[in-house]
């Protein structure tokens, strides 16, 4: 019973997160909307600059010096505290994303045509330029039969 106990606790832990971070009020919108089309706003007011890269590394050589000084056992734990921490982390640093896209999710249900890209004109045509673009959209298009 422990050990179900101890599977299923990172996923509760980052399941409350993400439904404490749906179920509060937001107090940004990080989306700027313009009719059906929608863009994201560059930087919210007072936000920090963090550095991810030094973040990351310094993480990554603390974390590979500590398991280097632990055991088999020890490691997978702490590689599971460490990702369920990760992905709190995460969920913390994304939160006005996650509910902005929850708000245009409502809004969007009470209009008569879906929310688009603001720059989609853009995107279409850079899509139409590059060979993948067009693989993608020749495998995604229906196949007409031969006797059509």
């Amino acid at each position: 019973m422990i050990s179900i106990v101890g599977g299923l606790a990172p996923i509760l832990a980052v399941g409350a997160v993400l439904a404490i971070i749906l179920l509060t009020k937001p107090s940004y919108f990080p989306f700027e909307c313009k009719g059906n089309r929608v863009t994201v706003r560059r930087k919210e007011p007072g936000k920090k600059n963090y550095r991810i890269g030094l973040i990351a590394g310094a993480s990554t050589l603390t974390g590979g010096i500590f398991l280097k000084s632990v055991d088999a056992l020890t490691s997978n734990v702490v590689a599971i505290v460490g990702c369920t921490g990760c992905s709190i982390a995460i969920l913390i640093l994304l939160r006005h994303s996650i509910r902005g896209l929850r708000t245009l999710q409502v809004q969007e249900r009470s209009m008569s045509t879906p929310y688009t890209f603001m720059q989609i004109d853009e995107i279409r045509e850079a899509r139409s330029r590059w060979w993948l673009g067009r693989l993608f959209k020749r495998l995604a298009s229906p196949r007409h039969s031969p006797g059509a």
